[in-house]
């Protein structure tokens, strides 16, 4: 029964495995060093569109998926706002930005590249991105030194909440990094609701 079992299950995922493993064979014959393995997840080797996109920005997707970030709390009240998107003290967020700081320290940028927009969304913080984008004047298209946007990292980090709040002020889904767009990068890393919520947005 139980091998009735699995090999069912292997016809029926026959084609997904397929493309994954086609995909495969194309990391592995660049020469990126990429570990091909990363890149068998199933939802990607069915939906992902174009795969001489996919190859010509192997070495952008490597170093998107190793990016960390460590964020110090600092002194000063940008680098404090900065700390507590990427962290999640919604409470501090609220209290900083209800002191109706200049929009420039709501936008300013870390030295690593980041504001506090982009760090609560790459940390998947739903509750401080729902803050930070009902400020007026906030740069929704804002982009971090890797060229990603807000929209972008909450695509390929897999946060759908935060895509959904941050799809609510219109960005600008043309944004590229390499020239993968927020739909690419969501594809690419198999967050295929996310992909749907996207493409249903521009439909």
């Amino acid at each position: 029964m139980r091998l009735i079992h699995f090999t069912l299950i292997v016809l029926l995922h026959f084609p997904i495995l397929a493309a994954g493993s086609d995909l495969c064979q194309e990391a592995l014959s660049s020469n990126v060093g990429i570990d091909p393995q990363k890149f068998l997840h199933p939802a990607f080797g069915a939906t992902v569109r174009n795969k001489e996109k996919f190859n010509r920005n192997l070495d952008i997707i490597e170093r998107l998926r190793n990016k960390q970030i460590n964020i110090p709390m600092g002194k000063s009240v940008e680098d404090m706002l900065r700390w507590a998107s990427f962290n999640g003290r919604v409470g501090l967020v609220d209290l900083i930005v209800k002191q109706q700081m200049p929009i420039k320290i709501i936008n300013d940028v870390s030295e690593h590249g980041f504001n506090s927009l982009l760090l609560a969304s790459f940390a998947g913080q739903s509750l401080a991105v729902e803050i930070l984008v009902s400020i007026f004047g906030i740069d929704i298209n804002a982009t971090d030194s890797d060229g990603m946007s807000s929209m972008m990292w909450a695509s390929f980090k897999g946060h759908k909440e935060v895509v959904g709040i941050v799809l609510k002020q219109n960005p600008d889904l043309s944004l590229t990094v390499g020239d993968l767009t927020a739909l690419d990068l969501a594809e690419v890393a198999g967050n295929i609701e996310i992909a749907n919520q996207i493409e249903q947005h521009t439909e």
